[in-house]
């Protein structure tokens, strides 16, 4: 992660977006389900465990996910869920997050709409944005804190929204605002003052000093610092303490005291090492690498740059590996290993494409770097030099047309997604259902077509403005993609109008998932989009069967349905008249 205006910030900012989960949402009232005595004791357990180490973490977790789910009380449940996609998250493994924090807010029979379960989804919408951070999805790590923040304020709860808002200050630091980034660190702070969260003002406290360290504001930086680690140590919150003491080793590097950081480099690395979790100890030993580079110590940064590389690499997190080739890259350099640095330079040139959606950066970056290895070889042999230039110069043309290949398919990409709800497109759609009908004639298997049309949409515009509207369109969009299977595709065809294919999918099956659309449509709390605000849909559902797989036919039948079901009043479901006969 970068920050625009100064310095590559290797450890704090995903530290900082870690630190916001908060306190565990309250146990759900007692029931008299048998086995409920089990169910609360494991969930309160994986809450515990989380002080503890990564894999004790995973373990409680996931035990208290089977023990909720023989319960079959859904905030229990959820809760459970929520604990193990931390968990997972704090292993590194972030594709199993984002699937189990998904599964806690669908769980079925949580009633978003009910204050009781607000807290539940909440936090679980608060860290899948912790999960996205990690891999470097601000866009849609900034969506769910979105939700999150919508939950928090419906409910008044000032601690989470605190927590929240703690969250947005990071993203505000990211792109350079950093003046309003403390105001949000600020109000956190004097949140967990008013409320003593001793964990919560740790946090607080080292972003506070991260950022005013980021405005050359040195004493200030390692003042909140020393604060947040003597908060974090009398408290024995061990995550904490792992990540204050990193922030403080970096507030000592800035401010030139040297020996002092060095101690708190290596209690940190400890700290990091016996959490377990794996991220943060990758961005640590990448920022004690940079320190260490700083002290002309090339050697014992190489050891830490490649430590953090190789953890970056296990876990997947492709934000680390792209900065930790870079700082590779300039090591090697420094010790004159010109073909070392152009090798991990190459790797992260290549992880940029992949993450900077500002082709101009990227070429400038190239440019950059080729120059001055370029430099560094003509300085050593003026003949090797020139064959270096004929050599480079091959690669960057090289380098080019891949990146030119790749921006054409990115922008193809982009060309089938609607830029309002991020599905596909019409073009997309009508694609997608030729080659499904072709595959259903080849191998006689049967898919389905469901049209969807928001009703009275006209009204929500006219009585709420075209923001509000917007705004309607992207949730809708968000409900039919979670909602459908990878196999499956979920289109917006124009307006207020959608369409889903349903692949393998019988008529009965078409309108169960159309019955599933509809009920999340209905029961969303548009309310806490604007009072008064209440959307529904209606549903038309055909089959490939009914038509030959007739993909013109096919469109024609589910929108007959749509508008019977429009006629016969709305917020319905019609899947059987008319039939093709009477099309005909």
């Amino acid at each position: 992660m970068e920050d625009l205006t100064t310095e590559a910030l290797p450890q704090e900012y995903a530290q900082k977006l870690i630190d916001e989960h908060g306190a565990a949402p309250a146990a759900p009232a007692r029931t008299s389900r048998p086995t409920e005595t089990a169910a609360t004791l494991a969930l309160g357990a994986a809450r515990s465990a989380a002080a503890g180490d990564v894999a004790g973490y995973v373990a409680a977790a996931e035990l208290a996910v089977a023990a909720c789910s023989a319960d079959g009380d859904p905030t229990r449940l959820a809760g459970a869920l929520v604990e193990a996609g931390n968990a997972a998250r704090m292993a590194g493994a972030h594709q199993r997050a984002l699937e189990l924090l998904a599964r806690a807010i669908a769980v079925p029979g949580l009633d978003d709409a009910a204050d009781s379960h607000t807290p539940i989804l909440a936090t679980a919408h608060h860290r899948m944005a912790i999960v996205y951070d990690a891999m470097g999805d601000a866009a849609t790590a900034l969506s769910h804190l979105r939700e999150a923040e919508s939950a928090y304020v419906h409910i008044d709860d000032r601690p989470g929204l605190a927590r929240v808002r703690n969250s947005l200050g990071i993203i505000y630091s990211r792109t350079g605002d950093l003046e309003r980034a403390l105001e949000f660190f600020g109000a956190c702070v004097a949140e967990a003052e008013r409320v003593r969260d001793a964990e919560r003002l740790s946090a607080g406290l080292s972003n506070i000093s991260i950022t005013t360290r980021l405005l050359g504001r040195y004493d200030e930086a390692v003042a909140n610092a020393e604060r947040a680690t003597s908060i974090a140590a009398e408290h024995g919150e061990r995550s904490s303490m792992a990540s204050s003491r990193s922030n403080l080793a970096l507030a000592y590097a800035a401010a030139g005291r040297s020996d002092e950081a060095r101690v708190a480099f290596e209690d940190a690395r400890s700290l990091h090492e016996a959490l377990g979790d794996r991220f943060f100890l990758a961005e640590h030993l990448r920022a004690y690498s940079e320190f260490l580079a700083a002290q002309d110590e090339t050697s014992s940064a190489l050891e830490q740059a490649h430590a953090s590389l190789a953890l970056a690499v296990d876990i997947d997190a492709l934000a680390l590996v792209r900065d930790g080739h870079e700082a590779l890259a300039g090591l090697h350099k420094r010790r004159g290993e010109f073909g070392l640095a152009l090798e991990h330079f190459e790797r992260h040139h290549e992880m940029s494409v992949r993450l900077d959606a500002e082709a101009a950066a990227r070429d400038l970056r190239t440019q950059k770097w080729q120059y001055e290895l370029d430099q560094a070889q003509r300085a050593t042999d003026v003949a090797r030099a020139e064959r270096a230039t004929l050599a480079s110069g091959y690669a960057r043309l090289e380098a080019l047309h891949e990146l030119l290949a790749r921006q054409t398919r990115e922008l193809e990409a982009r060309s089938r997604i609607d830029d309002l709800t991020r599905i596909a497109n019409r073009g997309a759609f009508e694609e997608r259902l030729h080659e499904e009908s072709a595959r259903a004639a080849r191998q006689m298997t049967p898919f389905a077509l469901v049209f969807v049309d928001l009703d009275a949409f006209k009204a929500v515009n006219d009585t709420f403005g075209h923001g509000v509207g917007d705004d309607v369109l992207r949730i809708v969009g968000d409900v039919l993609r979670r909602a459908v299977r990878e196999t499956d595709c979920a289109a917006r065809m124009g307006g207020e109008e959608f369409a889903v294919l349903l692949t393998g999918t019988s008529g009965a099956g078409a309108v169960r998932v159309a019955e599933k659309l509809r009920t999340a449509i209905a029961h969303h709390p548009w309310h806490a989009l604007r009072p008064g605000l209440r959307i529904t849909a209606s549903f038309g559902a055909a089959t490939s069967d009914e038509v030959d797989a007739d993909p013109t036919r096919l469109l024609e039948l589910a929108d007959a349905r749509l508008y019977h079901a429009k006629a016969a009043g709305r917020d319905r479901v019609v899947a059987t008249a008319p039939t093709l006969a009477a099309l005909e």
